[in-house]
């Protein structure tokens, strides 16, 4: 990600990204921050608006590359909860983050049932 000389920006980086693979330019796909299941709401909190402020950088980014109209797409996953989002520009400056899923991962062999819906999510994202 470009520094920016917003300092409210310095700093911010997802723990994970998924990224179009190009010699010269790459475009953000998926963006995502991880917490354990112990952590404090406040950093859960922290995290989400640190994902909106990342996917918000990975649109402005593709508009600055010549690609408009991106929709990105962001996991925020605390312990075994997972929720998808995805963002677009609605319009100049009014960026939109919808929440379009949410899912739990199997905890252990009796709650293998869960799959399904992780499955269902994450294949609204693809």
């Amino acid at each position: 990600m470009k520094k920016r000389f917003d300092p409210a920006l310095w700093g911010v980086k997802p723990d994970f990204i998924i990224r179009t693979a190009h010699d010269q330019k790459h475009i953000e796909l998926l963006v995502g921050e991880v917490k354990p299941p112990n952590a404090k709401i406040g950093l859960v909190k922290q995290d989400l608006v640190s994902l909106g402020k990342v996917m918000k950088n990975a649109i402005d980014k593709s508009i600055e590359d010549g690609i408009p109209n991106l929709v990105i797409c962001g996991l925020h996953i605390v312990g075994f909860l997972g929720r998808a989002y995805v963002m677009d520009l609605q319009f100049d400056g009014v960026y939109r983050m919808i929440m379009i899923g949410e899912f739990e991962f199997p905890q252990g062999a009796t709650s293998l049932g869960t799959i399904l819906g992780c499955y269902q999510v994450l294949r609204t994202i693809q």
